[in-house]
């Protein structure tokens, strides 16, 4: 009888475990590779996203204010008289400037500690070395006509029906024929006829009453004054803001509004009718021409050296950074 042998198992030897082992942590190396490099990708994007988006909103939101500057109704402050002594005492050096004109933009380069021309509502909020510029117009959204001529000064105003006008409100009243514009606080109002009686104390300013005849229109003014400072929504992180003028009551009061988080510096540069652009000197106003540059960053930090265009972004502090650029006509000037 043949007997079968069968051969016994020896099993793996130490060496071909060791190799085994080491081809594993290879390929689980690959992969967590992968893994890390396709999160870093998913954050820059995510980041770089965030940044865009940030930047195509301030951009347009600012080009808009920029385009509008000035706007008094049918009269530009470029080629028509404007009397602005009305409204001096109510937030002085925000609804006019420190000269207690009505300056259509007003632009402040590198704002620093020491710098005292900017006015109380964002003295102290605004990041040193970045600049400010407010912009004043008229309300595109709110006008009333008036249904009678300016009577007297210190008389009231009798305009058509709409959205109710405000007591203590700022106003520009701008004359039939678009020649002058006046602007003061508006009084008591009161419904008739189906419209509002507005005391208009000042109406006329130094300007006589035959300027201002039936068909006059009055619109609140709008004053907005961008800058950066701290979001109130990420801390620590810059963000630009916008002071705007509001009503508390019958009493002309401002508020703080943030528009884009990450925004960290903006500078501008103002042109003239010579088409040369230079920095605001000084507290400068009114150009016919804007030149916008804001510098974003990401939210978080995603790299251990800081990205960016190349201009003005050598921070290392692991933020990715864009600058954003825009030129701007002052649509009511010049």
């Amino acid at each position: 009888m043949n007997t079968i042998k069968r051969a016994a198992s020896s099993g793996f030897s130490l060496i071909e475990l060791m190799i085994a082992m080491l081809i594993g942590l290879i390929i689980l190396n690959g992969v967590i590779q992968v893994v890390i490099s396709g999160k870093r990708t998913y954050l820059d994007n995510q980041a770089i996203s965030q940044i865009q988006e940030n930047a195509r909103y301030a951009i347009e939101t600012l080009s808009r204010e920029i385009r509008v500057a000035g706007y008094i109704g049918c009269m530009t402050t470029a080629n028509g008289e404007l009397d602005s002594a009305g409204v001096a005492t109510a937030q002085p050096g925000f609804l006019v400037d420190g000269s207690n004109e009505f300056s259509a933009l007003q632009a402040f380069n590198n704002v620093n500690a020491g710098n005292t021309g900017l006015p109380d509502q964002i003295r102290g909020s605004v990041r040193e070395g970045t600049d400010v510029f407010i912009v004043r117009h008229t309300d595109t959204s709110s006008e009333w006509v008036l249904n009678n001529n300016l009577a007297s000064l210190g008389g009231s105003i009798q305009v058509g029906a709409g959205v109710e006008p405000k007591a203590g409100q700022p106003m520009a009243l701008v004359s039939h024929d678009c020649a002058t514009a006046s602007l003061f606080t508006a009084g008591a109002v009161a419904d008739v006829d189906g419209g509002y009686s507005v005391t208009a104390t000042n109406a006329n300013g130094s300007f006589g009453v035959s300027e201002f005849q039936k068909g006059s229109r009055l619109t609140p003014l709008v004053v907005y004054a961008y800058y950066i400072g701290i979001s109130s929504v990420v801390e620590d992180m810059p963000a630009l803001m916008r002071e705007v003028i509001i009503m508390d009551g019958t009493t002309v009061s401002s508020r703080s509004e943030e528009l884009a988080v990450g925004v960290e510096d903006m500078q501008i540069t103002l042109g003239n009718d010579a088409a040369v652009f230079s920095e605001p000197v000084g507290n400068e106003v009114s150009p016919i021409a804007v030149r916008l540059e804001l510098t974003l960053r990401s939210h978080s930090r995603v790299n251990g050296v800081a990205e960016g265009d190349g201009e003005g972004n050598g921070a290392d502090d692991g933020y990715i950074r864009k600058v954003a650029t825009a030129t701007v006509r002052v649509r009511n000037q010049g």
